[in-house]
């Protein structure tokens, strides 16, 4: 049997190369000029034998960039030397990298880009795209770069043919893509690296725009040179991609292309001939770098600009290629310097593109290790002169002293570039990043029903109707009067009616109504003799007009009243259940308002033109109140199903999933609803929001900070909209905290009141009263209580302390402190005075036994909001100050309003009895049932009324009522006694009994001793 074979062991940077992550971001740096230069970059040259000259025009300096971008700190890690990956032959091994310092990014130096952090990197393709300057030198068309293979250094060749590799401390010496074509270039094929990597639109960009910079070092023949040779090149490379394609061409006309190549060359080499001579000055071509940014990188960019801290790009003074290999620059330390770009215009919304022009700012410290060489072999020394057949020159050689003023700061020396961003830093609002899914596909779209069209006789009267009111409205707004002469104020009002074009309108409206009516009430053909046709208009006109006869018959049957001209709001059948159900809130009673909100949606369902999206929102912010969530989100679901672009109902579902902390769910709505109104407050608000506390919870690091900075620009588009609606308006945190206390997400309320308190330093008087709201509706009363006299004690005079105090006190049962504070509250406030206060003040009052105070409170509130509750409110207090008359006004106006109250029944059935009316007070009592009664102490006395009437029978039915709403030992005694007039000696013996077990009174427990001795003695 043969051994197994052992797996290779791959060892090396193949082995342990990483998948490089995929850039986030792309930031191209177009640098397009560096001016006032020190005289020390052009104090001496070299001509192309390699002679040093004093002819500036042959200066060997040039510079080079590099950009550095903090990165993130993290943990470093132990690595034996058995895990260190073997370097390569004739490479020293890597240095550790320093988690803490500048993450480098890019350097670029003579138009040649290159990334200093891995070895085998894909360089940038590069093209020698040259363009004119101030001194309109001439530049061929582009060279594309190759590629070379990783591992080696290649040499970067000119258009003059001279070599750059190997330069010390400048960037020959750093690894460059060649810029002479390829053989597979020169032959029209494409290489392999070509095919896998086309050429995309920001490719195309930098070949627009990158420049090498040896260009600008030639001399004029030296151009010329190399424009020959590019034509011969392009034309052989042209010739053999046409064969190569199968296209041939005659030796003619290849000739032909190449001579006219040639001709377009000369013409413009000999129109700049006369300038050509002098030298571009350094650092006037411009040079275009894309660096790919990662996640990390663009957060750290966003920390930068969020902290006004500047992006910094390194600048250092540089020999060229073509000089003497030995050369080296003592001086390039000194000549190192600083470009501070501010990244604060990127923080506009959609702004990528920005221009800079700011001086050189020295270095004066020791070079840092990112300035090293690409291999991080540590810092370069000058390398010592060689003898040569060319001597060091004394710029060079010599080591200038650091006195007086640098020579940046001296000359004034200015660097000219453009950063622009792939992606914005900040985005717009509608470039923003958005979820996976919409709200359609959680919530399918509700196909409306198809509503059966309005019959035709009504459809006229409905319209005859609009005309009439209208006409009411136009005859007011003349002055119309009944008295002097009608048929001259008849003969006015036609006139104004005919010349504004009313009658004409008025025709219009009616046309469409008359015609649906010959369709469906008459059949008349148009081919019908003469006098069928006027038989036929006769019966038209009188059934018409008995139509219009009915119809204002019918408006003006009800006197003055009928004249107005919109109907009230509070009259509409649409708003009277949903009236009922805020009363019926109001009152405490969440079962009878969670039935009218049922009521008005069946109703509204069954109105034509009627849309149901807000009528289920309302009640969705209902259940929410009352603490039903899940019968909420059903209601906000069935709302954004008829009406996908809900604003209420989007925001109100997805904080309601936010609360049920289902962040992915909540997201696709609250998104949603920054996309139908992106210029409201409110959806960014609570966008911001969710942002924020998802990234409270979010586990991943860098999605936690891409949430925090999502949170941050909507709370910033947030307070832009609200302050230019309401400059003196407060944080958004406090807006938005008041938002939800309404909706009654208690726990979100807090989450933004935390925020706004830990962002102003301490609580204002406004966020200590909505802390006392959300205490306040958490039942907290004690922490309510104390932080609203807090309020109270800064600021006396504040409404809303009051009135939430007193709310606070009435829910502690603490009446008489709470009236207090209602009163305070109504003083303090003057005419402005909800409704819903006097209701509240009236209800203490009558609980306080003040019945004057409850009336004229009651009767305020009616005139501020006229509704069953306040007038019910002032029928109970006339009742109890024995104005029996004027309470049955009161009662019969609040059942009038509201005929479903089984209270306004209760207190008829009492008014009836009082009256001595009992079949009157049968069927109210019997009314209040059916609305179900629970009030024991109401149907206890109407027992004991019942009683006083000698209905024993009716007493004792509704004494039992009142038991099975709440066992009480006093109603056990009335019910006794009751028995006891009826004779039924061993019921009453046993209700006796029981008060003695329930009771702790001695005067209800002597009373029933008492009574059980007698019934004894009776019954023996």
């Amino acid at each position: 049997m043969s051994a197994p074979e052992e797996e290779p062991n791959v060892t090396g940077p193949a082995a342990s190369q990483a998948v490089p992550e995929p850039p986030a971001n792309n930031l191209y740096v177009l640098v397009k000029a560096v001016t006032n230069l020190p005289s020390a970059f052009t104090s001496f040259g070299v001509d192309a034998k390699g002679v040093v000259t004093s002819n500036p025009a042959d200066h060997v300096f040039t510079y080079a960039l590099q950009c550095e971008i903090p990165a993130k700190k993290q943990e470093t890690a132990s690595v034996s030397n058995e895990d260190a990956p073997t370097p390569r032959e004739g490479e020293e091994a890597p240095e550790q990298a320093d988690p803490n310092k500048p993450q480098t990014v890019y350097t670029f130096a003579n138009g040649k880009f290159h990334c200093l952090d891995e070895d085998d990197v894909t360089l940038m393709k590069h093209a020698q795209q040259y363009f004119e300057t101030n001194t309109k030198a001439e530049v061929p068309e582009a060279e594309t770069t190759q590629k070379e293979p990783a591992g080696q250094t290649p040499s970067t060749v000119g258009p003059a043919g001279r070599s750059s590799a190997g330069a010390p401390g400048a960037a020959g010496s750093q690894r460059k893509p060649s810029t002479a074509p390829s053989r597979s270039q020169a032959s029209g094929k494409t290489s392999p690296v070509e095919e896998e990597e086309p050429q995309d639109e920001c490719d195309q960009l930098l070949n627009e725009l990158c420049v090498n910079f040896l260009w600008a070092g030639m001399t004029a023949k030296e151009k010329k040179a190399a424009r020959e040779r590019e034509a011969l090149e392009a034309a052989s490379g042209a010739k053999a991609g046409a064969k190569d394609k199968g296209k041939k061409k005659t030796p003619k006309e290849l000739q032909e292309e190449e001579e006219r190549r040639k001709k377009e060359e000369e013409e413009k080499s000999q129109a700049g001939e006369g300038e050509t001579e002098e030298l571009i000055p350094p650092g006037q071509p411009a040079s275009m770098c894309k660096l790919d940014v990662t996640q990390d990188g663009v957060l750290q960019l966003g920390e930068l600009a969020d902290n006004k801290m500047p992006l910094i790009f390194r600048f250092r003074r540089c020999l060229r290629p073509g000089v003497p290999a030995e050369w080296a620059d003592v001086n390039e330390q000194r000549y190192r310097a600083e470009v501070r770009l501010d990244l604060d215009p990127f923080l506009e919304p959609g702004r990528t593109f920005h221009e800079y022009t700011v001086l050189l700012e020295p270095e004066f410290t020791d070079p840092s290790p990112e300035m090293t060489s690409p291999a991080g072999k540590g810092k370069q020394k000058p390398a010592k002169p060689k003898k040569g057949k060319t001597d060091l020159p004394p710029t060079l050689a010599v080591e200038e002293e650091n006195v007086g003023p640098h020579p940046y700061v001296e000359a004034g020396t200015q660097i000219h570039l453009c950063l622009q961003f792939a992606k914005p830093m900040v985005y717009l609002p509608e470039h923003r990043p958005r979820p996976e899914f919409k709200p359609t596909d959680i919530i399918p779209r509700r196909i409306k029903p198809v509503r059966k069209p309005m019959d035709c006789v009504k459809a006229y009267s409905a319209e005859l109707k609009s005309i009439v009111l209208a006409l009411v409205e136009e005859w007011r707004e003349q002055g119309g009067t009944t008295e002097g002469d009608q048929e001259k104020v008849k003969e006015n009002f036609l006139t104004a009616l005919q010349s504004k074009g009313l009658a004409a309108s008025y025709k219009e409206k009616l046309k469409h109504c008359i015609i649906k009516i010959v369709k469906e009430k008459f059949s008349v053909k148009s081919d019908e003799s003469q006098n069928t046709m006027m038989v036929f208009y006769n019966e038209l006109y009188v059934y018409l007009l008995d139509l219009m006869h009915r119809t204002i018959n019918d408006m003006f049957s009800r006197g003055a009243v009928a004249l107005e001209p919109f109907e009230a709001e509070e009259n509409k059948p649409e708003s009277k259940w949903k009236r009922l159900a805020e009363e019926a809130e109001e009152n405490g009673d969440f079962g009878t308002a969670a039935k009218y909100h049922q009521e008005r949606l069946v109703h509204e369902s069954e109105e034509p033109g009627v849309d149901l999206q807000t009528p289920w929102y309302e009640y969705g912010e209902f259940l929410v109140r009352a603490r039903d969530p899940a019968k909420a989100e059903q209601s906000f679901k069935e709302a954004i199903a008829i009406d996908i672009n809900n604003l209420p109902s989007l925001i109100a579902y997805g904080l309601l999933l936010l609360s049920k902390k289902l962040y992915a769910e909540a997201e696709v709505f609250l998104q949603a609803a920054v996309d139908v109104d992106v210029e409201a407050v409110l959806p960014w608000s609570c966008l911001g929001l969710f942002m924020e506390v998802a990234g409270e919870v979010e586990q991943d690091p860098y999605r936690q900070k891409e949430r925090q900075k999502e949170a941050a620009y909507s709370y910033n588009q947030a307070k832009r909209l609200l302050h230019l609606k309401d400059p003196d308006s407060p944080g958004i945190y406090q807006y938005l905290a008041e938002f939800l206390l309404g909706l009654c997400f208690e726990q979100l309320a807090d989450h933004c009141l935390t925020q706004e308190v830990n962002r102003v330093g301490k609580a204002t008087i406004s966020c200590m009263l909505l802390l006392g709201q959300l205490y306040y509706q958490q039942e907290h009363w004690e922490k309510a209580v104390v932080t609203l006299k807090q309020v109270l004690a800064q600021q006396k005079d504040n409404v809303k302390a009051c009135l939430l105090l007193g709310d606070v006190y009435r829910k502690q049962k603490r009446i008489e402190e709470a009236a207090d504070m209602y009163d305070k509250a109504i003083e303090l406030q003057g005419e402005d005075v909800p409704g819903k206060v006097y209701v509240r003040l009236g209800r203490v009052q009558l609980e306080l036994g003040r019945y004057d105070d409850a009336r004229d409170n009651y009767l305020w509130g009616a005139k501020v909001w006229p509704c069953g509750l306040t007038w019910l409110g002032v029928g109970i207090a006339y009742y109890r100050l024995d104005d029996f008359a004027h309470a049955e006004q009161a009662l019969n106006e609040s059942n009038i309003l509201d005929n479903l109250n089984p209270i306004t029944w209760a207190y008829l059935c009492l008014r009836c009895l009082k009256a001595e009316r009992p079949e009157e007070a049968d069927f109210a009592f019997n009314q209040a049932l059916k609305q179900n009664l629970r009030d024991p102490d109401l149907i206890t006395e109407i027992g004991s009324e019942q009683m006083a009437l000698g209905r024993v029978q009716l007493a004792v039915a509704a004494f039992r009522r009142s038991l099975k709403e709440e066992d009480r030992s006093s109603t056990h005694l009335l019910l006794a006694n009751t028995l006891t007039q009826m004779r039924l000696f061993e019921e009453a013996r046993a209700e006796y009994a029981t008060v003695l077990a329930l009771t702790e009174s001695p005067n209800e427990q002597e009373e029933a001793m008492n009574q059980i001795k007698t019934i004894e003695q009776i019954l023996a």
